[in-house]
Protein backbone atom coordinates (compact mmCIF):
# COMPACT_ATOMS: atom_id res chain seq x y z
CA UNK A 1 0.00 0.00 0.00
CA UNK A 2 1.32 3.39 -0.92
CA UNK A 3 1.76 5.98 1.81
CA UNK A 4 0.32 9.42 1.32
CA UNK A 5 0.55 12.64 3.27
CA UNK A 6 -2.34 14.76 4.43
CA UNK A 7 -0.37 17.94 3.73
CA UNK A 8 -1.08 20.06 0.71
CA UNK A 9 1.17 19.40 -2.23
CA UNK A 10 2.61 22.91 -2.00
CA UNK A 11 4.49 21.88 1.17
CA UNK A 12 6.21 19.09 -0.75
CA UNK A 13 7.01 21.51 -3.55
CA UNK A 14 8.52 24.04 -1.12
CA UNK A 15 10.61 21.35 0.57
CA UNK A 16 11.87 20.04 -2.77
CA UNK A 17 12.60 23.59 -3.93
CA UNK A 18 14.58 24.30 -0.76
CA UNK A 19 16.62 21.09 -1.19
CA UNK A 20 17.33 21.97 -4.82
CA UNK A 21 18.51 25.48 -3.85
CA UNK A 22 20.81 24.07 -1.15
CA UNK A 23 22.26 21.56 -3.64
CA UNK A 24 22.87 24.31 -6.19
CA UNK A 25 24.64 26.48 -3.61
CA UNK A 26 26.84 23.54 -2.57
CA UNK A 27 27.81 22.87 -6.16
CA UNK A 28 28.61 26.56 -6.73
CA UNK A 29 30.87 26.64 -3.65
CA UNK A 30 32.82 23.52 -4.77
CA UNK A 31 32.99 23.87 -8.51
CA UNK A 32 31.95 27.43 -9.37
CA UNK A 33 34.37 29.93 -10.88
CA UNK A 34 35.52 33.13 -9.23
CA UNK A 35 32.59 35.15 -10.54
CA UNK A 36 30.10 32.55 -9.32
CA UNK A 37 31.74 32.44 -5.87
CA UNK A 38 31.76 36.26 -5.62
CA UNK A 39 28.09 36.33 -6.61
CA UNK A 40 27.35 33.72 -3.95
CA UNK A 41 29.20 35.78 -1.33
CA UNK A 42 27.15 38.86 -2.25
CA UNK A 43 23.94 36.87 -1.85
CA UNK A 44 25.03 35.54 1.55
CA UNK A 45 26.11 39.03 2.73
CA UNK A 46 22.76 40.41 1.63
CA UNK A 47 20.95 37.70 3.58
CA UNK A 48 23.15 38.39 6.61
CA UNK A 49 22.47 42.15 6.38
CA UNK A 50 18.74 41.50 6.30
CA UNK A 51 19.05 39.39 9.47
CA UNK A 52 21.11 42.11 11.18
CA UNK A 53 18.63 44.78 10.10
CA UNK A 54 15.75 42.69 11.40
CA UNK A 55 17.49 42.30 14.77
CA UNK A 56 18.23 46.05 14.86
CA UNK A 57 14.60 46.92 14.14
CA UNK A 58 13.40 44.51 16.81
CA UNK A 59 15.88 46.01 19.31
CA UNK A 60 14.70 49.53 18.46
CA UNK A 61 11.05 48.56 18.89
CA UNK A 62 11.78 46.88 22.23
CA UNK A 63 13.83 49.87 23.40
CA UNK A 64 11.05 52.26 22.34
CA UNK A 65 8.48 50.19 24.23
CA UNK A 66 10.65 50.26 27.36
CA UNK A 67 11.31 54.00 27.08
CA UNK A 68 7.66 54.72 26.38
CA UNK A 69 6.66 52.65 29.42
CA UNK A 70 9.16 54.59 31.56
CA UNK A 71 7.90 57.92 30.20
CA UNK A 72 4.28 56.91 30.81
CA UNK A 73 5.12 55.95 34.39
CA UNK A 74 6.94 59.24 34.94
CA UNK A 75 4.01 61.16 33.45
CA UNK A 76 1.54 59.31 35.67
CA UNK A 77 3.70 59.96 38.73
CA UNK A 78 4.03 63.66 37.92
CA UNK A 79 0.30 63.87 37.31
CA UNK A 80 -0.50 62.31 40.68
CA UNK A 81 2.00 64.57 42.44
CA UNK A 82 0.53 67.61 40.68
CA UNK A 83 -2.98 66.64 41.73
CA UNK A 84 -1.84 66.19 45.33
CA UNK A 85 -0.21 69.62 45.29
CA UNK A 86 -3.37 71.23 43.92
CA UNK A 87 -5.49 69.42 46.51
CA UNK A 88 -3.22 70.66 49.30
CA UNK A 89 -3.81 74.26 48.17
CA UNK A 90 -7.54 73.99 48.76
CA UNK A 91 -9.11 74.50 52.18
CA UNK A 92 -10.87 71.38 53.48
CA UNK A 93 -14.59 71.20 52.79
CA UNK A 94 -17.19 70.19 55.35
CA UNK A 95 -18.79 66.95 54.07
CA UNK A 96 -21.80 67.51 56.35
CA UNK A 97 -22.58 71.03 55.09
CA UNK A 98 -26.28 71.75 54.64
CA UNK A 99 -25.90 75.31 53.31
CA UNK A 100 -23.20 77.17 51.34
CA UNK A 101 -22.28 79.04 54.52
CA UNK A 102 -21.30 75.71 56.13
CA UNK A 103 -19.07 74.43 53.32
CA UNK A 104 -15.93 75.86 54.95
CA UNK A 105 -15.34 75.96 58.69
CA UNK A 106 -12.68 77.74 60.70
CA UNK A 107 -12.04 74.69 62.88
CA UNK A 108 -11.09 72.70 59.76
CA UNK A 109 -8.43 75.24 58.80
CA UNK A 110 -6.77 76.05 62.12
CA UNK A 111 -5.71 74.09 65.18
CA UNK A 112 -7.58 74.51 68.47
CA UNK A 113 -4.54 76.23 69.96
CA UNK A 114 -4.61 78.92 67.27
CA UNK A 115 -8.39 79.28 67.49
CA UNK A 116 -8.09 79.86 71.24
CA UNK A 117 -5.35 82.41 70.62
CA UNK A 118 -7.48 84.27 68.07
CA UNK A 119 -10.45 84.24 70.42
CA UNK A 120 -8.34 85.87 73.12
CA UNK A 121 -7.03 88.45 70.65
CA UNK A 122 -10.55 89.10 69.37
CA UNK A 123 -11.91 89.70 72.85
CA UNK A 124 -8.99 92.04 73.45
CA UNK A 125 -10.04 94.10 70.42
CA UNK A 126 -13.31 94.85 72.20
CA UNK A 127 -11.35 97.10 74.54
CA UNK A 128 -10.01 99.21 71.68
CA UNK A 129 -11.60 102.06 69.80
CA UNK A 130 -12.69 100.95 66.31
CA UNK A 131 -10.80 103.88 64.78
CA UNK A 132 -7.52 102.62 66.21
CA UNK A 133 -7.69 99.26 64.45
CA UNK A 134 -4.87 98.50 62.02
CA UNK A 135 -6.06 95.87 59.57
CA UNK A 136 -4.55 95.27 56.14
CA UNK A 137 -7.47 96.43 53.98
CA UNK A 138 -10.71 98.39 54.14
CA UNK A 139 -12.91 95.30 53.73
CA UNK A 140 -11.54 93.67 56.90
CA UNK A 141 -11.49 96.94 58.84
CA UNK A 142 -15.18 97.51 58.10
CA UNK A 143 -16.07 93.94 59.10
CA UNK A 144 -14.26 94.26 62.43
CA UNK A 145 -15.78 97.68 63.14
CA UNK A 146 -19.26 96.34 62.46
CA UNK A 147 -18.70 93.51 64.95
CA UNK A 148 -17.30 95.82 67.64
CA UNK A 149 -20.11 98.35 67.24
CA UNK A 150 -22.92 95.79 67.32
CA UNK A 151 -25.29 95.43 70.28
CA UNK A 152 -23.51 92.29 71.50
CA UNK A 153 -19.88 92.55 70.37
CA UNK A 154 -18.86 89.59 72.54
CA UNK A 155 -21.47 87.21 71.09
CA UNK A 156 -20.29 83.91 69.65
CA UNK A 157 -21.08 85.11 66.13
CA UNK A 158 -19.08 88.32 66.51
CA UNK A 159 -16.13 86.54 68.14
CA UNK A 160 -16.12 84.10 65.21
CA UNK A 161 -16.15 87.08 62.82
CA UNK A 162 -13.14 88.55 64.61
CA UNK A 163 -11.28 85.22 64.45
CA UNK A 164 -11.94 84.96 60.71
CA UNK A 165 -10.86 88.55 60.09
CA UNK A 166 -7.63 88.05 62.05
CA UNK A 167 -6.81 85.00 59.93
CA UNK A 168 -7.66 86.85 56.70
CA UNK A 169 -5.56 89.81 57.81
CA UNK A 170 -2.53 87.54 58.29
CA UNK A 171 -3.02 85.97 54.85
CA UNK A 172 -3.37 89.40 53.24
CA UNK A 173 -0.13 90.58 54.88
CA UNK A 174 1.57 87.40 53.67
CA UNK A 175 0.38 88.06 50.12
CA UNK A 176 1.64 91.63 50.30
CA UNK A 177 5.13 90.61 51.43
CA UNK A 178 7.45 90.83 48.41
CA UNK A 179 10.32 88.78 49.78
CA UNK A 180 10.67 85.00 49.92
CA UNK A 181 12.25 84.46 53.35
CA UNK A 182 9.41 83.30 55.59
CA UNK A 183 11.40 84.11 58.72
CA UNK A 184 11.05 87.80 57.82
CA UNK A 185 7.32 87.71 57.12
CA UNK A 186 5.49 89.66 59.82
CA UNK A 187 2.13 88.34 58.68
CA UNK A 188 0.37 88.45 62.05
CA UNK A 189 1.09 91.29 64.47
CA UNK A 190 -1.80 90.01 66.59
CA UNK A 191 -0.91 86.34 67.23
CA UNK A 192 2.43 84.50 67.23
CA UNK A 193 0.57 81.18 67.26
CA UNK A 194 -1.20 82.10 64.03
CA UNK A 195 2.08 83.20 62.43
CA UNK A 196 3.80 79.91 63.26
CA UNK A 197 0.89 77.83 61.96
CA UNK A 198 0.80 79.79 58.69
CA UNK A 199 4.55 79.38 58.40
CA UNK A 200 4.23 75.63 58.87
CA UNK A 201 1.27 75.09 56.53
CA UNK A 202 1.83 77.66 53.80
CA UNK A 203 5.60 77.76 53.31
CA UNK A 204 7.80 75.47 51.24
CA UNK A 205 11.28 74.30 52.12
CA UNK A 206 14.00 75.65 49.84
CA UNK A 207 17.63 75.06 50.84
CA UNK A 208 16.44 74.03 54.30
CA UNK A 209 14.62 77.35 54.79
CA UNK A 210 10.88 78.02 54.87
CA UNK A 211 10.18 80.01 51.72
CA UNK A 212 7.31 81.97 50.24
CA UNK A 213 6.65 80.58 46.75
CA UNK A 214 3.86 80.64 44.17
CA UNK A 215 2.43 77.66 46.01
CA UNK A 216 2.25 79.89 49.11
CA UNK A 217 0.50 82.65 47.19
CA UNK A 218 -2.05 80.32 45.59
CA UNK A 219 -2.84 78.56 48.85
CA UNK A 220 -3.16 81.86 50.74
CA UNK A 221 -5.58 83.19 48.11
CA UNK A 222 -7.80 80.11 48.15
CA UNK A 223 -7.99 80.21 51.95
CA UNK A 224 -8.62 83.96 51.98
CA UNK A 225 -11.58 83.52 49.62
CA UNK A 226 -12.92 80.54 51.58
CA UNK A 227 -12.84 82.67 54.74
CA UNK A 228 -14.64 85.47 52.87
CA UNK A 229 -17.35 82.98 51.88
CA UNK A 230 -17.67 82.14 55.58
CA UNK A 231 -18.06 85.81 56.51
CA UNK A 232 -20.63 86.44 53.79
CA UNK A 233 -22.69 83.25 54.27
CA UNK A 234 -21.69 81.75 50.94
CA UNK A 235 -22.24 84.75 48.63
CA UNK A 236 -19.59 87.39 47.86
CA UNK A 237 -19.81 90.84 46.38
CA UNK A 238 -16.88 90.66 43.98
CA UNK A 239 -15.92 94.33 44.16
CA UNK A 240 -15.89 94.38 47.96
CA UNK A 241 -13.63 91.36 48.35
CA UNK A 242 -11.45 92.12 45.34
CA UNK A 243 -10.62 95.54 46.74
CA UNK A 244 -8.46 93.98 49.44
CA UNK A 245 -6.39 91.82 47.08
CA UNK A 246 -3.52 92.82 44.83
CA UNK A 247 -4.65 90.65 41.91
CA UNK A 248 -6.84 91.18 38.86
CA UNK A 249 -10.53 90.46 38.97
CA UNK A 250 -10.14 87.57 36.51
CA UNK A 251 -7.48 86.01 38.71
CA UNK A 252 -9.74 86.28 41.71
CA UNK A 253 -12.57 84.60 39.80
CA UNK A 254 -10.24 81.73 38.82
CA UNK A 255 -9.22 81.14 42.43
CA UNK A 256 -12.84 81.36 43.55
CA UNK A 257 -13.88 78.80 40.92
CA UNK A 258 -11.04 76.55 42.09
CA UNK A 259 -12.65 76.26 45.54
CA UNK A 260 -16.23 75.98 44.27
CA UNK A 261 -17.35 79.54 43.60
CA UNK A 262 -19.82 80.22 40.79
CA UNK A 263 -19.76 83.68 39.21
CA UNK A 264 -22.91 85.63 38.32
CA UNK A 265 -21.87 88.37 35.90
CA UNK A 266 -25.24 90.16 36.10
CA UNK A 267 -25.03 90.58 39.89
CA UNK A 268 -21.22 90.62 39.91
CA UNK A 269 -21.32 88.12 42.74
CA UNK A 270 -19.86 84.74 43.65
CA UNK A 271 -21.94 81.95 45.15
CA UNK A 272 -20.39 78.91 46.76
CA UNK A 273 -21.55 75.60 45.33
CA UNK A 274 -22.52 72.88 47.76
CA UNK A 275 -20.72 70.27 45.69
CA UNK A 276 -17.57 70.63 43.62
CA UNK A 277 -17.89 70.39 39.85
CA UNK A 278 -15.62 68.00 37.95
CA UNK A 279 -13.43 70.91 36.84
CA UNK A 280 -13.18 72.55 40.25
CA UNK A 281 -10.24 70.41 41.20
CA UNK A 282 -8.17 71.46 38.18
CA UNK A 283 -6.22 74.65 38.32
CA UNK A 284 -5.95 76.94 35.32
CA UNK A 285 -3.67 79.30 37.21
CA UNK A 286 -1.00 76.79 38.18
CA UNK A 287 0.28 75.90 34.70
CA UNK A 288 3.13 73.42 34.42
CA UNK A 289 5.21 74.33 37.42
CA UNK A 290 7.55 72.46 39.68
CA UNK A 291 6.82 72.98 43.32
CA UNK A 292 9.33 72.47 46.06
CA UNK A 293 8.86 70.24 49.01
CA UNK A 294 6.39 71.47 51.58
CA UNK A 295 7.59 71.87 55.09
Amino acid sequence: MEECTMLNACYDDNANKFQEEESSLTVMRKFGGKQAIRALERIERSTSNIDVMSESIQHTVTKYDDEQFTEDNAFAKNKVEGELILASMKPPRNPEAKTPAEVYRLQDMLSKMVLDSLKTVGLGLLQKAPESLDFSNVYLTNKVKAALQSKEPDSDENVRTLQICLFMDALCRLLGYRGTNFDKVACSPFSNELYHEIKQNFSQVNQHKPTKTKYTVHKALTHYLALAFMLENGTLNVDQVHGGLNITKNEMLKFAAFIGGSYNSVKNSLTLRMTESSGAGKSSFGGRKRYGKRK
